[in-house]
């Protein structure tokens, strides 16, 4: 007996060290695919942070040439997904070619949670959301606009708590970016309330973006129940100023809903942006 308890914990250690070097190779190889890496230490933030730039096909061939960004958050995993399906896409002549900018986080669960809302269901601590986007929008923006041959028009895109962040982004600085793209978006935090803000901001305001949302039909019913809440209030939107397209992936669960959406999300916004 004690034989076997000692052979299920080594078991189990081998097991976690194998994915967390999975992990680990993945991220080296997110960033070794990279064309290049900036490191911004920043001044709002208090630390450095590394931006993974991924240029496409023809941004060395065609000098002339200019191109939108899409800031991805959660780099080294999201980004890769959006660089796979944006370059086969553009290739087809479905969308434009893009510049993809992974941004590398290092406190997730700090960064990407509005400043009203708990970073953790067992902690009062508030996130620090708004210090982030202050990031973006004096910091990282500005030197991928200074350094790279870039159009006027941007988009942000994010997955689960990033998600979250992206819907919180459109309504605290509406003019930053042109496209908002969430998926499995963890609108259910502190009972939803990212929706009664939603619900305040479009009362006062007329959002002229283009925002896709999914989620996947598999995900629990505490993310549905948010999700619905969010997408109740963005139906009820009569202007023609917001570009809205919601749906439910089919057989796909929080951890792969981002993947499966992602080409049919650009292609959407390719058609009504």
């Amino acid at each position: 007996m004690k034989k076997l308890i000692v052979s299920i914990v080594l078991t189990g250690v081998i097991t976690t060290l194998a994915i967390l070097t999975i992990f680990e190779f993945n991220a080296q190889k997110a960033q070794l695919n990279a064309s290049n890496i900036e490191t911004i230490d920043s001044s709002i933030l208090g630390e450095g942070r590394k931006l993974l730039i991924h240029l496409p096909k023809d941004y060395s061939s065609n000098t002339q040439k200019r191109f939108p960004v899409i800031y991805a958050l959660d780099a080294t995993s999201h980004d890769r997904d959006i660089l796979n399906a944006a370059t086969i896409l553009s290739l087809a002549k479905h969308i434009p070619e893009m510049i993809i900018v992974g941004i590398v986080n290092e406190y997730r669960n700090r960064d990407l949670t509005p400043h009203y809302i708990s970073q953790s269901q067992d902690a009062s601590e508030p996130g620090s959301g708004d210090a982030f986007l202050k990031f973006l929008e004096r910091e990282v923006v500005p030197l991928i606009d200074n350094n790279y041959r870039t159009t006027d028009y941007r988009m942000i895109s994010g997955h689960s708590r990033a998600g979250l962040f992206v819907l919180y982004a459109m309504l605290e600085k509406p003019t930053l970016f042109n496209g908002y793209f969430c998926y499995s978006p963890a609108f259910w935090r502190d009972d939803t309330i990212i929706a009664q803000k939603l619900e305040a901001a479009m009362a006062k305001n007329t959002f002229h973006n283009f925002i896709y949302l999914s989620l996947g039909q598999d995900e629990n019913e505490k993310m549905k129940n948010g999700f619905d809440k969010v997408i109740k209030i963005l139906d009820r939107d009569n202007s023609t100023a917001l570009k809205m397209h919601y749906e439910f992936t089919q057989n796909a669960n929080h951890g792969t809903n981002a993947f499966y959406s992602i080409p049919k999300a650009l292609r959407i916004w390719n058609e009504n942006h």
